[in-house]
């Protein structure tokens, strides 16, 4: 059986590191709001943690992917628009596009994991 509790803080971990890098590499410190993915990581760093308590895990996991959720769909202009920044055309805030497509991938990944791991459980 899967380990969420790893995972999701694994998936925090990526989350913050993304932010951080996108605040002091990409955006020169210029836009807080290229820290969104970290706010979020931090927010699913503690709700992993405390899934690890086994008494509150199934709620907390299902707590936890309707968040993921909630920041897919937030992200998920990014789909529209990211063909055309690769295509060396302008968008409106290129550094949003990058940041909101990285987080919506990798928030894919781990909404994928965490619907297997309800799945495999369902079956024990």
């Amino acid at each position: 059986m899967m380990n969420m509790p790893r995972i999701t803080i694994f998936y925090s971990l990526i989350l913050i590191a993304l932010g951080l890098f996108a605040y002091f590499v990409w955006a020169d410190q210029s836009s807080r709001t290229a820290l969104i993915p970290a706010y979020a990581g931090g927010i699913f760093l503690l709700g992993g943690l405390l899934s690890t308590q086994e008494k509150i895990r199934k709620h907390m996991m299902h707590v936890l992917v309707f968040l993921a959720l909630g920041l897919l769909f937030a992200t998920a202009r990014s789909f529209t628009q990211i063909p055309a920044l690769l295509a060396g055309e302008e968008v409106l805030r290129p550094l949003a596009v990058k940041v909101q497509f990285a987080t919506a991938v990798v928030t894919i990944g781990f909404l994928a994991l965490a619907i297997r791991s309800f799945i495999l459980a369902r079956r024990l």
